[in-house]
C-alpha cells in the first residue's frame, strides 16, 4: 500500500490533468502512462483496482458500489441497468488513472463489452463522457417500422439545445460518435 501512496501526488496532478481535457472535450490529449513517476506498473496499478474495489468484502467496495449506483440506467444506451463501472480511459493504458473516480462510469454490460478499452486519438474519436458532457435535451430518439416482423430503429436528433454554440458541435459530434461507436442503434 506505501508504493500506491507514494503515486498520490502524480494521481492528483494527472486527475486534474484529466479534468482539465474532459471540460475541453479533448481526452484524447491524455498521455498514456503505462508506468508511473515512481516505477509502479500499470499491471500492478490494475491489481490495485481489482484487488481492492472489485472485491466485495473488501471496505474500498463501498466507493465501488456508490460509483455504480450513482445512476439507475446505463448513460450510453439510456435503457439498461447499470452492470459495471467502465474506465473511461483505459486502465490497461493510464496507470494513474485506474481508481480516479471522474474515469470510472457506471455502465450497462452490453455497452461495456463494446467499448472495452477504446481510447481516442484524435478529437473526432472522443466519446461523450456522462460526467462532463452536459447536453441537457433529449437526443436518442425510436421510430417504430411496420414491417413483417415490425421492429424499432433508433436514431439520433437533437432538439432543444441549451448549449453554447462553441461548445455545441464538439457535444453533437461525441453523441453521435458514441452512439455510432457503441451500436446503440442495433
Amino acid at each position: 500500500m506505501e508504493r500506491f501512496r507514494s503515486n498520490s501526488d502524480e494521481m492528483e496532478r494527472d486527475e486534474k490533468l484529466y479534468s482539465e481535457y474532459a471540460h475541453q472535450h479533448a481526452l484524447y490529449k491524455m498521455p498514456e502512462k503505462y508506468e508511473t513517476e515512481q516505477h509502479m506498473p500499470v499491471e500492478d496499478m490494475v491489481k490495485l483496482f481489482d484487488n481492492h474495489l472489485l472485491v466485495k468484502k473488501n471496505p474500498a467496495r463501498k466507493y465501488y458500489d456508490k460509483l455504480k449506483s450513482s445512476v439507475e440506467k446505463c448513460p450510453y444506451c439510456q435503457a439498461r441497468d447499470i452492470d459495471d463501472l467502465d474506465h473511461f480511459l483505459p486502465k490497461t493504458k493510464f496507470a494513474t488513472l485506474t481508481i480516479i473516480p471522474s474515469n470510472l462510469i457506471p455502465i450497462c454490460h452490453s455497452c461495456n463489452r463494446i467499448k472495452l478499452s477504446y481510447s481516442p486519438y484524435k478529437s473526432e474519436q472522443v466519446l461523450w463522457h456522462p460526467y462532463f458532457d452536459n447536453y441537457s435535451g433529449r437526443w436518442l430518439h425510436a421510430e417504430l417500422i411496420h414491417h413483417e416482423t415490425p421492429y424499432f430503429r433508433f436514431y439520433v436528433e437533437f432538439k432543444d439545445s441549451e448549449l453554447a454554440p462553441e461548445y455545441e458541435k464538439r457535444q453533437m459530434n461525441a453523441i453521435e460518435f458514441t452512439f455510432n461507436k457503441l451500436k446503440l442503434d442495433k
